[in-house]
């Protein structure tokens, strides 16, 4: 089994420093239930195009299940077309402390949401100035239920 431990914020987009590069993220969701979901997701920045099919379980508050494969991205495209409702947005990765923090803003730039990784539940990191409140557990901000709403 493959856990994901996730913590989640929302970002004060003035104070971010950020990188050169971003990719862009088009991403749908094959189903959405309260027992997990499964998503495609197709990436692209000025070089590359990946795609990936995720499986992610329920979160439990700490951690979800999450299982990840690449896939070609001709699939991906098939696949994409059976999603109800596709979310866009565009990723920045940063460098803080010990740690890699993901940023996507999403559509309308009207959300900005920051992730980090970490290897155990109660794992101590440096929290940037730039990250504010923080939203790891509501489900308001999980990616299946922002898709929902865009």
């Amino acid at each position: 089994m493959k856990y994901e431990i996730e913590r989640k914020f929302l970002v004060d987009m003035s104070k971010v420093p950020f990188p050169d590069s971003q990719v862009l993220i088009h991403q749908g969701y094959l189903f959405n239930t309260d027992d997990g979901v499964l998503r495609v997701r197709m990436e692209t920045n000025q070089w590359l195009l990946k795609s990936w099919l995720t499986y992610k379980s329920k979160y439990d508050g700490k951690k979800c299940l999450e299982y990840e494969y690449e896939i070609p991205i001709d699939d991906a495209r098939d696949l994409i077309k059976q999603c109800p409702k596709i979310i866009s947005k565009h990723r920045w990765t940063l460098q803080h402390g010990k740690h890699t923090w993901i940023i996507d803003t999403f559509n309308n730039n009207s959300l900005s949401i920051a992730e980090i990784e970490l290897s155990y539940v109660d794992e101590k990191f440096a929290r940037p100035k730039w990250v504010t409140e923080e939203v790891t557990g509501d489900p308001h901000y999980f990616n299946s239920n922002i898709a929902k709403r865009l």
